[in-house]
């Protein structure tokens, strides 16, 4: 089967540099590949915003003092997705509900809402892809299936359940890698507990696109990582 073929267990020494390391060979990261190549106008304003704050509440801070404000919101960020995944190995693994921190829980009980609404059955999660073909790589939240059709689902956590377009196209380079796979949805997460679950119009060209920037942009790093040996560019 098409999935399993294109599907590992990879450790964290298996990513780095902006890549996933199978077998030797570095493919780069389908997150990486966006985010390098994509500029995302609601993060910008996030970020200014949090310096802003920061300014407000302390304004003798230096610009180096305001500036290093995002990074802490942006671990706690970090930490968030990472509790987020963990409910919901938790309930791939054991059909269990965890109880998590009282910030956290609006997030969880949409994920369990959404597990009610919508009735998936599970088949895998956090786990690595690869475009073998294309030469590059990532890890999906969640395949699932949906009205008896496979379905990767993307979960992205927001204050409303809110998400963006760019993470369609992290779905399509998903699907891309799944030949068998024809579904893909991103799974919006709100801190008001509430969620948005939306179907995906794949362009597996348009990440193509946005894959080809990111080569020239990087070609020397990619070079020296040995990406382009035995590949035809």
């Amino acid at each position: 089967m098409e999935v399993t073929k294109n599907m590992k267990n990879l450790t964290k020494e298996d990513r780095r540099g902006g890549c996933y390391f199978v077998e030797g060979k570095p493919y780069p990261s389908v997150t990486h590949i966006l985010g390098d190549v994509l500029k995302k106008p609601a993060i910008e304003y996030w970020k200014c915003k949090q310096m802003w704050l920061t300014m407000v509440k302390e304004p003798t801070q230096s610009m180096e003092q305001a500036m290093s404000s995002m990074y802490g919101v942006s671990d706690k960020a970090k930490t968030r997705g990472t509790a987020i995944h963990s409910i919901i190995e938790a309930w791939r693994q054991n059909d269990i509900k965890i109880e998590t921190t009282p910030e956290l829980q609006p997030f969880a009980d949409a994920f369990y809402q959404w597990l009610r609404d919508t009735s998936p059955k599970k088949l895998e999660s956090e786990k690595t892809i690869i475009n073998y073909k294309e030469g590059y790589a990532g890890t999906l939240d969640l395949l699932v299936e949906i009205d008896g059709q496979k379905a990767v689902v993307d979960v992205k956590t927001s204050k409303d359940g809110e998400t963006y377009r760019d993470a369609f196209l992290q779905v399509s380079a998903y699907l891309g890698a799944l030949s068998d796979v024809k579904r893909g949805f991103v799974l919006g997460l709100g801190e008001n507990g509430k969620y948005t679950f939306k179907e995906v119009d794949a362009n597996i060209d348009a990440f193509l696109a946005c894959k080809k920037i990111y080569e020239y942009l990087n070609h020397d790093e990619l070079e020296k990582l040995g990406y382009y040996q035995g590949r035809l560019v």
